[in-house]
This record gives structure tokens, C-alpha cells and sequence, in this order.
């Protein structure tokens, strides 16, 4: 039997959440929830940057809906803020990759399709 590899394009998307009161700090690469806790949460994403000046939060793998005026936690409980505004859809930034040839058996040149699109006011 031949050893096939299968490769599923991946997307990633940004979205920028303006926290307003609160405290502490977040690390990229962590999870961070919206509700009371982790398992229960009605939103949960994973923290790609935070501007503690700002107080932007951009986020990615995001699994449901944030609400303004909600509370947003990191899992290690170290901070607490409520989210303020979520401008239009949030989204800042998306990248979608998609291998050439998408198809097997494979039929043409191999490469990447690479589209990005940057939605930063």
C-alpha cells in the first residue's frame, strides 16, 4: 500500500477585541474565554498579540461569538477585563493556503496558492 499524505488547507483569521476595565496581561499562545469558565464558555479563542497600552487583544481559533460588555479570562486567571467595542466583524487580518495540485492523482506543477487579506482600519 502506498503511503499517501493528505494535507487540509489551513486559514487563519485575526480579530481584534478593545478590552476596556480590568487587569492583568495576556501571552500569545494562550487561551483566553468568555463566561465563568473554560468549559462552559460561550466564546473561547487563542490570544495571538495584546496591547496593554491600547488594550487591543487580537485573537485567533475562535470558537463561538464574543458580546460587548462581557467579561473576557485568561485560563491561568491572571486577567480579567470586560470586552468593549467589536468593530464590524472584528476580522483584521486572514490567510488562506492552499496546496497545488488539491487533487490526487496529483496533475501539474507543485506549489502554493497563497491569498491574505488585511482588513486594518
Amino acid at each position: 500500500m502506498a503511503n499517501t499524505n493528505i494535507y487540509i488547507p489551513q486559514n487563519y483569521s485575526y480579530y481584534n477585541i478593545q478590552l476596556i476595565d480590568g487587569f492583568g496581561d495576556f501571552a500569545g499562545g494562550e487561551n483566553v474565554y468568555q463566561g465563568y469558565n473554560y468549559d462552559t464558555a460561550s466564546a473561547k479563542a487563542t490570544v495571538a498579540s495584546w496591547d496593554k497600552y491600547t488594550k487591543i487583544l487580537s485573537v485567533a481559533t475562535v470558537i463561538g461569538t464574543f458580546t460587548q460588555n462581557s467579561i473576557l479570562r485568561n485560563v491561568a486567571g491572571s486577567a480579567e477585563y470586560f470586552i468593549g467595542t467589536l468593530p464590524g466583524s472584528g476580522l483584521v487580518y486572514s490567510t488562506s493556503i492552499t496546496p497545488t495540485p488539491n487533487t490526487f492523482p496529483p496533475v501539474g506543477p507543485y506549489g502554493l496558492a497563497i491569498s491574505s487579506t488585511d482588513n486594518t482600519v
